[in-house]
């Protein structure tokens, strides 16, 4: 019979044990080891739905599922299990350490003839369709779990059960591959196929736990200190053990006595965190809301193009804002847009500023019927007449109490594959460098995260996702221990990524703010099943109060743009995008806007999170502002009273003006006055107490002041 060096198999006897329970779309258990002692930080995977999560400091975990779903288990130095959830409530894997033994018996047995380099994908055993495929081995037969690497892009993947492996790289590239215990192989891509053959490298396991009786014979001297041992199988009970390995003591007489461990809660998982600092990525935001007519900035013939592609052109918005008897914004509120007819058109929930946006067939090109009436969640009609938001906005008065303390969802969409390997890394620091402040920027915030990382149909996994939680610190070990990798072609699955953020996290009902931001550098596949799908998820996403906020990484294109703004303004979103400024990754695209400003790009998003966030309560003696926009107030000559204001404001200038705007502290447009004036009037009785900004237009340039709204 063959021997294995016994790091291999010593390794694999490792043994988990876990009770389940059964409830309503969730399924908990605890996790421990052999030693019944609880094991943390063990990722837990739902194959049948991918959704992920860890096991907490006591061994529980929670994960959405049913009976009958296949669940993974991995924790660093045990073996991978798989096991279906069942309603008996003790799994045991014992037995999966003598499957796994029997695996590596067959291989031994019947190894795999190694591809030769004329091999191409069309032929050979290799399952893989990518750039570079191949197998690694040693010279005991086929290594599954091997890591393969291309140096220069850090794309990475794992070798499967046999051996192979498929990978996105170039002619001229370096493929590192590794495995515990070898040595490091780096070989120049000189072909479509690489094989590789790696060496033992001479080291031996820190610690070991067998559960099994084996034959052991003493081999040769690795160093002073410790044997390496050939490991046999023994079918015999009374079989004994002989020799030393480090971690291990072995005696002919004597029970194996194991080492002492390490503490279990340092052991997360076996891929690197990322060695980058935050605050490194600079990036700039798109307001669409902040434009009287959208898309004016954009080439007519561009425009049509990209229209008609997605199906996606947001036009006619009817604003609406709810309020209650002392001025207060009434959060969470639905909403419909109704014809005529009576169709509901559109649905939205009011936001944290007590606003619902509602928009008139976004998906066509309508124009609106002669009567639009809006509803509210009873459906009765509150809004006979509705006006469109160009010719003002639609308030309606609530008994509803104050809201003083946010309740907070944010969720990660992030786009995983290879494309992305250029500032992956850069951008899981950047976003758990802003989970880590959001806590303390939003004060007594009830908050909760989730992540969701996607590829493509044919990668190792199309959709990830972590659901909802209130341990930050899980999430963030989800985001770094991602890695880029897959893709190939240009579109990727964000539809799919789009539907489980949208459809199948747990989003909370009574949330007063749902962000989804949403970072990626590829548009969707375009044909018509995932625009049509597309076009219902952005409408879906309204319904719910997810506001969606895109992130646009290098190698974004302008249709790819003009989709995700698209959708932002469908769901009362912002639109942000990193730029070439901090000269991280490949190069950005600047936004078809007429400025912007350029910040980094953590603080940005935790920005806009902070605006999306933020009540102004009833008893609220503070209330929120815009940093941004207070950096460009002037100290030009020119007045505007009452401030603070009940209702009605009066701004007095010089000279003529070309108009006045005023915005909310999101940089959205609220009111505006086109014609040459030296005197304006602006009615504020209509909107919930806040701070909100003047924008006005001089020949001499753009005056900016600040109105405190206050009943």
């Amino acid at each position: 019979m063959k021997t294995f060096p016994n790091r291999r198999i010593l390794h694999s006897l490792a043994i988990l044990f876990f009770s389940l329970t059964l409830s309503a779309q969730k399924l908990s258990g605890t996790i421990t080891d052999e030693e019944k002692e609880p094991l943390p930080k063990t990722e837990v995977t739902n194959l049948s739905n991918h959704f992920v999560t860890y096991s907490d400091k006591n061994g529980n975990f929670s994960i959405k599922g049913k009976k009958g779903d296949k669940l993974k288990f991995f924790h660093a130095n045990k073996p991978t299990f798989e096991v279906e959830a069942n309603a008996d409530n003790k799994v045991t894997f014992a037995g999966i350490a003598e499957k796994m033994i029997a695996e590596r018996q067959r291989l031994a047995t019947e190894k795999p003839k190694i591809q030769k380099a004329a091999v191409t994908h069309s032929k050979g055993a290799n399952p893989y369709k990518k750039a570079i495929i191949g197998r690694v081995s040693d010279a005991s037969g086929p290594l599954p779990g091997a890591t393969v690497v291309v140096l220069e892009t850090k794309a990475k993947t794992i070798t499967d059960v046999d051996g192979y492996f498929g990978i996105d790289a170039k002619f001229g590239q370096t493929l590192v591959v590794s495995f515990v215990g070898f040595q490091e192989a780096r070989i120049k891509i000189k072909n479509k196929v690489v094989n590789v053959k790696l060496k033992d490298g001479g080291m031996a396991l820190g610690e070991v736990v067998v559960t099994a009786p084996l034959t052991v014979r003493k081999k040769e001297v690795v160093s002073s200190s410790t044997e390496a041992v050939t490991v046999g199988y023994a079918s015999a009970k009374d079989a004994k053990l002989t020799g030393k390995v480090s971690g291990l003591a072995v005696s002919a007489d004597k029970a194996v006595e194991a080492v002492p461990r390490a503490d279990k809660s340092e052991a997360f998982a076996a891929r690197e965190k990322s060695s980058q600092k935050a605050g490194q990525l600079t990036a700039g935001e798109v307001n669409d809301f902040s434009k009287f007519e959208y898309w004016t900035d954009i080439a007519s013939e561009q425009l049509s193009t990209w229209q008609q592609k997605w199906k996606m052109q947001p036009k006619f918005r009817y604003s609406v804002v709810a309020v209650n008897d002392k001025s207060a914004p009434v959060v969470g509120r639905t909403f419909y847009l109704t014809d005529d007819s009576g169709l509901k058109i559109w649905t939205a929930k009011t936001d944290n500023n007590g606003r619902a946006e509602l928009w008139f067939h976004p998906t066509e090109a309508k124009n609106p019927s002669s009567k639009i009436s809006i509803q509210d969640e009873n459906h009765k009609t509150v809004i006979a007449n509705a006006v469109e938001f160009r010719k003002g906005i639609n308030t309606v008065k609530i008994k509803a109490d104050c809201v003083s303390k946010p309740k907070v969802d944010i969720a990660f969409m992030v786009d995983a594959t290879g494309s992305m390997s250029d500032e992956i890394e850069y951008l899981q620091a950047e976003l758990s460098d802003v989970i880590k402040r959001t806590r303390a920027e939003l004060g007594n915030a009830e908050i909760s995260l989730s992540s969701v990382f996607y590829r493509d149909h044919g990668d190792e996994y199309v959709v990830k996702a972590f659901d909802f939680t209130k341990e930050t610190e899980q999430v963030v070990a989800f985001i770094e221990n991602q890695q880029a990798n897959g893709g190939g072609d240009y579109p990727e699955a964000v539809t799919d990524a789009l539907e489980t953020s949208v459809n199948a996290l747990s989003w909370n009902e009574d949330a007063t703010s749902k962000l989804l931001f949403v970072l990626l550098d590829a548009p969707a596949h375009d044909d018509e099943q995932n625009v049509a799908k597309l076009q219902r998820l952005a409408k879906s996403a309204a319904e719910k109060g997810i506001r969606v906020v895109p992130i646009a990484a290098s190698g974004m294109d302008k249709s790819a743009e003009y989709l995700m703004r698209s959708i932002a303004l469908q769901t009362n979103g912002t639109y942000l995008f990193i730029t070439n400024d901090s000269g991280i990754g490949n190069d950005h695209i600047k936004p078809t806007t007429d400025n912007y400003s350029v910040e980094m790009l953590n603080d940005l998003i935790l920005r806009v999170i902070v605006q999306f966030s933020r009540l102004s309560g009833c008893a609220d003696k503070e209330v929120a502002t815009n940093k941004i926009t207070e950096r460009q107030i002037s100290d030009f000559k020119w007045t505007y009273f009452p401030n603070p204001a009940k209702d009605i404001v009066t701004i007095r200038l010089e000279q003529e003006a070309n108009g006045v705007e005023l915005f909310d502290i999101n940089g959205k447009l609220l009111f505006s006055k086109n014609h040459r004036s030296s005197d304006y009037t602006l009615d504020l009785s209509g909107l919930p107490n806040a701070v909100y900004y003047l924008k006005v237009a001089t020949e001499k340039g753009i005056l900016t002041g600040k109105i405190v709204k206050a009943n």
